[in-house]
């Protein structure tokens, strides 16, 4: 492993040329003088976009694979790592200017501590003021359970590569049995879960990730998402300790809160698209934990 290649980027992409492209041109205008960075790209289009992506000033390592699932995608991509730090962007992500600087100061001003993994707040790329996944805390800050269930996406991930001693669940992601929360349990199993590091939270006062925004969801997707969702909380749930079962409870108490008051607030304002998925997910999840 080269000496001062500091950062993988693991990217997987399935039919998104221009999504890609403007992922790559983010990285490349990226000034980053404290070591190298390498890209690596797991391709599961129709066709082959080596010759389209093209990268001059990084090392790139291109997999084409047929179609699997995002996180057996990662697991491939870890597989060709070489960097102390490893994060995983969407195709569609844009990286503003001075990201990588930002991290490296941040990695470098807490010193050779017990922090393993950082994770960046993500925005619209439309709207850079929207918060993007969740509403993002403001201020910085260790994480523990409570922040790693609420703030946590994948997009927004950079953990030292030596510190990952389990890779994503092959059962949890897009394109598997549960489709979401691979980045929630990911964390969960290398970092939370594991005394001596830690996580830390870089706060939402700077704007360095943008991703385009999630309006409301299909539902049948979301009746998928909900399946993660569970499958992660019974996850964190038999794998914790009493005082992190009180704050998963506590947690899922707070999400069904919210959807239920989301619910009736538009219902009462007469948003009935906004309504109508708020149920969707509260009946959906209520249903699903009643079968655990």
């Amino acid at each position: 492993m080269p000496n001062n290649m500091f950062l993988s980027i693991i990217v997987t992409t399935i039919d998104r040329i221009k999504q890609i492209k403007g992922l790559i041109q983010s990285i490349e205008e990226q000034k980053f003088n404290h070591g190298t960075i390498q890209i690596i790209i797991i391709d599961q289009s129709r066709i082959n976009l080596k010759e389209v992506i093209k990268c001059y000033k990084h090392e790139v390592v291109y997999i084409k694979t047929n179609k699997i699932s995002l996180s057996k995608a990662r697991n491939l991509g870890l597989t060709y790592s070489t960097g102390k730090i490893v994060c995983f962007p969407d195709d569609d992500c844009v990286y503003e200017k001075g990201i990588f600087n930002r991290l490296y100061k941040i990695i470098h001003s807490q010193g050779k501590g017990k922090i393993s993994f950082w994770q960046f707040p993500i925005f619209s790329i439309d709207d850079k003021y929207t918060h993007v996944a969740r509403k993002w805390n403001k201020d910085p800050s260790r994480i523990g359970l409570f922040l790693m269930l609420k703030n946590t996406a994948s997009a927004g991930i950079f953990i030292k590569s030596r510190d990952i001693i389990h890779q994503f669940s092959e059962d949890l992601g897009v394109g598997a049995k549960y489709s979401s929360c691979e980045d929630l349990i990911f964390i969960w199993d290398n970092i939370i879960n594991r005394d001596g590091i830690h996580g830390y939270y870089v706060g939402a006062s700077e704007k360095y990730i943008y991703h385009p925004e999630n309006n409301y969801i299909d539902i049948s997707k979301q009746k998928n998402y909900n399946r993660g969702h569970i499958k992660s909380w019974e996850i964190i749930f038999h794998q914790s300790n009493y005082y992190n079962k009180i704050i998963l409870c506590f947690y899922i108490g707070m999400t069904f809160a919210y959807h239920l008051l989301s619910f009736l607030f538009g219902h009462i304002k007469g948003n009935k698209i906004k309504s109508k998925y708020h149920y969707s997910i509260l009946s959906d999840r209520l249903s699903l934990l009643m079968k655990l």
